[in-house]
């Protein structure tokens, strides 16, 4: 099976937004991106400064570890962002009977079980 391999630095990072822009040689690439985004038009050179396959090994690792840190944080707010969907349906669920509506369609809206629901009483 052969492992994917990105293309492009992931800007999105510390490492990657760090090496694109932060590095005395590339300062003319921060100033092109601002005037880039200004004016809605592609820039070459940060396409070619972003090619993960010019990396160095050790430079390589550290954009590894730093795509990684990226994920993990995505994770953790997508996670959080789930529980609190769910802890909302739980809240709706519990003061809908008070409303006057029937657990099957409790169940059907929040889409919990009609077990969860009659748990929650």
């Amino acid at each position: 099976m052969t492992e994917f391999k990105e293309k492009y630095i992931n800007p999105f990072t510390d490492y990657g937004f760090k090496r694109l822009f932060g590095e005395e040689p590339n300062k003319d690439l921060l100033l092109d991106f601002l005037n880039e985004l200004l004016k809605g038009r592609i820039f070459l050179k940060l396409f070619e400064t972003a090619e993960i396959a010019k990396l160095e090994p050790d430079e390589y690792k550290q954009y590894e570890a730093s795509v990684n840190a990226y994920r993990d944080i995505l994770n953790i707010k997508n996670t959080a962002f789930e529980k609190g969907m769910e802890k909302g349906k739980i809240e709706d669920a519990i003061k809908m009977p008070e409303k006057g509506l029937e657990v099957s369609l409790i169940s059907e809206i929040t889409g919990l079980t009609k077990k969860e629901i009659n748990n929650l009483k």
